[in-house]
């Protein structure tokens, strides 16, 4: 239990070292996947340090680890059934295939969060992410009247 304690509020810390590029955020990332394996970790902790992971590779550049780790992260809320986070990872993912220009791919993402949307209550934090992803999309590909 208190091994489960820790690892989550690594996880959480560690995240938000990514999010502010602190240098100690890589060390706390390699500490939780330590825990996990050496331990395991619920679902939802697994999921959230592959999403910590997934940010921490796209800010080093390295997209095709951000990516991996987004649909790692993605695998694990859909086995779990924990909806708000798989539209959260739609929304995360968008920002990676935005970043390789790949629209159709965020146009795709985008659709899976309007659509669940039009059946369900989806965070507003979603909702204008999903839509301003779509335009980070078209402004990287030079569609500037579609992005605005």
């Amino acid at each position: 239990r208190r091994v489960l304690f820790r690892s989550n509020a690594l996880v959480r810390l560690a995240y938000m070292y990514v999010r502010r590029s602190q240098a100690s955020a890589r060390t706390m990332l390699e500490e939780v996947t330590q825990l996990q394996e050496q331990s395991g970790l619920p679902d939802d902790v697994a999921g959230l340090l592959e999403q910590a992971w997934a940010e921490y590779w796209r800010f080093a550049g390295d997209l095709e680890r951000a990516l991996n780790a987004r649909l790692r992260a993605l695998n694990i809320f859909e086995r779990i059934g924990d909806a708000r986070s798989v539209l959260s990872t739609y929304r995360n993912l968008m920002v990676i295939y935005a970043e390789q220009k790949d629209v159709d791919r965020v146009e795709a993402y985008a659709q899976k969060i309007f659509h669940a949307a039009a059946r369900q209550a989806v965070e507003p934090a979603i909702m204008v992410g999903a839509h301003g992803n779509l335009g980070y999309a078209y402004s990287l590909v030079g569609d500037y009247e579609t992005a605005a």
